[in-house]
């Protein structure tokens, strides 16, 4: 398997100052990168929440206890006919800005369609978003949320003619983006695969036309990796799924894994988890886990309780992991961080902050991104050969990449704000 480089540096910034800089209305996609408003890249890492269903308390506030992960999002399951206890718009408005207070993105499906085949109940859970009080609500927070817009519903190879549900496939969503962009969200629509969300070879057939589909060119893909049919624990198998989504252009997420799938019975079969979070870890694949707590599966929970404090061992693993886990180099949105506004680097003034920069390079691409936990947008980026001859100088205008077109292979310096940092291309 062939390694990408990533290279990190701390730095201790000893003075800066507050610079609102924000470039975008809402997050933005750009490639396969997800952009935050100040234009700061942002690599999803989180997990999925249901917080007022499956025996939950509307009262309760867990998203504090998913803070303390170190995830960057959560993934908020959401019903449009509620379980009980019903709650109401006003409760969405709520637990949609506790995400944000607590530096996490808000991710919002709807779950009432989970593995259904019906496309006009589809279309019509998705006019939910429509909603004049719910738009109201959405439009709040359209500077941080993304709306993934149902819960594995539709099915392609599940329904024998898997050559027309791939047409059906782009025409129901491709129409409910439109309707969606009709009524002027900006935000990032998240799209997941049929099949239970399990279907990730979807994406090679039908992500091209779904983009086209939408004025904002603003979508994210996701698939469930629930394969034991798919794949089994077979890691090869597993692989060249994950191997085969790495050419296209566009977002691809994990927007669900766990360390058992259930079938007939709850928990009926082991998935090796681990493994699949290694090949994210080396690809650079975002991805959420399931889930927090009042899961069906008990072995599932990550949290026996809600709180951070009784991590199961799948949580913890999924948590401190040294290798993938959300204490291991999740980079949260500095819009978030910062109170809602963009930092620049450059003009600071007392804060006393550790600076964290990341490069990273995907296949197939020139494209280098700079990761980090506060904006550099503006920043002039000169990039020297090992014995410190000039070669090229870039400035960051928009967000925080630059392209290595032109370098051969090796190991380069690059001067970011009077501080040095070594790449390897």
């Amino acid at each position: 398997m062939r390694e990408y480089p990533r290279y990190i540096l701390f730095i201790t910034i000893l003075s800066f100052s507050f610079l609102i800089v924000a470039q975008h209305s809402t997050m933005y996609v750009s490639g396969k990168i997800l952009y935050d408003i100040c234009g700061t890249p942002i690599l999803l890492r989180g997990v999925n929440y249901a917080p007022f269903d499956w025996g939950a308390n509307v009262n309760n506030d867990n998203l504090k206890e998913i803070e303390k992960t170190g995830a960057n999002c959560v993934r908020l399951v959401w019903y449009v006919n509620s379980k009980k206890p019903e709650y109401t718009v006003a409760n969405l408005d709520t637990i949609i800005a506790r995400c944000a207070r607590n530096k996490m993105i808000p991710i919002l499906e709807l779950h009432d369609q989970t593995c259904s085949d019906d496309e006009k109940a589809l279309m019509e859970l998705a006019r939910y978003f429509t909603r004049n009080d719910v738009a109201e609500v959405l439009q709040k927070h359209k500077e941080y949320i993304i709306v993934n817009i149902a819960n594995e519903a539709l099915k392609r190879k599940w329904t024998g003619f898997p050559g027309k549900a791939v047409q059906r496939y782009i025409n129901v969503y491709s129409q409910i983006i439109r309707d969606l962009r009709a009524n002027n969200f900006e935000f990032p629509l998240m799209i997941d695969a049929p099949d239970c969300g399990q279907d990730i070879t979807i994406f090679d057939k039908a992500a091209s036309s779904l983009m086209e589909a939408d004025t904002r060119k603003n979508l994210i893909f996701s698939a469930h990796a629930y394969w034991y049919y798919y794949a089994g624990n077979n890691l090869a198998r597993m692989e060249k799924l994950i191997t085969n989504t790495l050419y296209l252009d566009y977002p691809i997420v994990i927007g669900e894994f766990a360390n058992y799938q259930d079938d007939s019975k709850n928990c009926q079969y082991k998935l090796d988890y681990s493994f699949l979070l290694q090949l994210c870890e080396q690809y650079d694949i975002p991805w959420l886990a399931w889930s927090w707590d009042n899961d069906n599966c008990e072995l599932r929970r990550m949290s026996t309780d809600g709180t951070f404090e009784s991590l199961s061992a799948y949580g913890n693993d999924i948590v401190n992991n040294p290798v993938y886990g959300l204490k291991s180099g999740t980079f949260r949105s500095p819009f978030l961080l910062h109170k809602k506004q963009c930092i620049s680097v450059e003009d600071v003034e007392s804060i006393e902050e550790e600076l964290i920069v990341e490069f990273k390079s995907y296949p197939s691409s020139d494209e280098v991104i700079v990761f980090s936990n506060c904006d550099i947008i503006g920043s002039r980026i000169v990039i020297y050969d090992i014995s410190g001859r000039l070669l090229k100088e870039i400035h960051l205008e928009e967000q925080q990449s630059f392209s290595s077109k032109g370098l051969k292979n090796g190991v380069y310096l690059i001067e970011v704000n009077k501080m040095m940092f070594l790449y390897k291309k």
